[in-house]
C-alpha cells in the first residue's frame, strides 16, 4: 500500500547507505508496477536518496537522479512533474556528486535554474539549495544580485520567468 512503500522509500532515502539511491529507485519501480503511476512525492524520495547517498565506486546516485528527473520532466501526468523539492534535490545532487572540475557542472546548474524558473518552482528550499551548491559568483549572476547583496535582497518579481 501507498503508506508502506513511501515509508520504506523514505527510510532508504535518509539512511545515507551506499546503494540507497538504487534501492529507493527499485521500490519506486515495484510501487508503480503494483499501483500504477506515483505522484512526484515518490520520485522525490528517490532524489532525496540520491542527495543523501555517499559517493561510492559501487553505486551511481547521480545517474539514478538524472534518470528519475528526466522521467518526471517527460511525464504527461501533471502529478509527476518536478516540483520545487525536485529542483532543490537536483542542485544538492549535482553539488555532491559532480566534481568541482567537471566540465559541465556550471552549465548543469544554469540549465536547472532556467528550467526551475520556467516551471515556476523557485522557493526558499530551491534558493537555499542553490546558495549552498554553486559558486557565489554564479548564484549572484543567476539572481542578478549586485555586489555585497544578500539573499534577503532577492525580489520575487525580479526573477527570470
Amino acid at each position: 500500500d501507498d503508506v508502506s512503500y513511501r515509508t520504506c522509500m523514505n527510510a532508504w532515502a535518509v539512511s545515507k547507505e551506499v546503494g540507497s539511491a538504487e534501492k529507493t529507485e527499485a521500490l519506486l519501480k515495484r510501487y508503480i508496477e503494483m499501483c500504477g503511476m506515483c505522484s512526484s512525492n515518490g520520485f522525490n524520495l528517490v532524489l532525496k536518496a540520491c542527495a543523501t547517498s555517499p559517493p561510492s565506486d559501487g553505486s551511481n546516485p547521480f545517474g539514478v537522479a538524472v534518470k528519475i528527473f528526466h522521467q518526471m520532466r517527460d511525464s504527461d501526468d501533471p502529478k509527476v512533474k518536478p516540483d520545487h523539492a525536485s529542483y532543490s534535490y537536483m542542485f544538492i545532487i549535482c553539488n555532491k556528486h559532480l566534481p568541482d572540475n567537471h566540465t559541465q557542472r556550471l552549465q548543469i546548474f544554469k540549465k536547472l535554474f532556467r528550467e526551475c524558473c520556467e516551471d515556476g518552482m523557485i522557493s526558499s528550499f530551491v534558493v537555499d539549495a542553490m546558495r549552498n551548491s554553486m559558486p557565489r559568483d554564479l548564484f549572484d549572476k543567476l539572481f542578478k544580485l549586485k555586489e555585497n547583496a544578500t539573499v534577503d535582497d532577492l525580489v520575487l518579481n525580479d526573477l527570470p520567468a
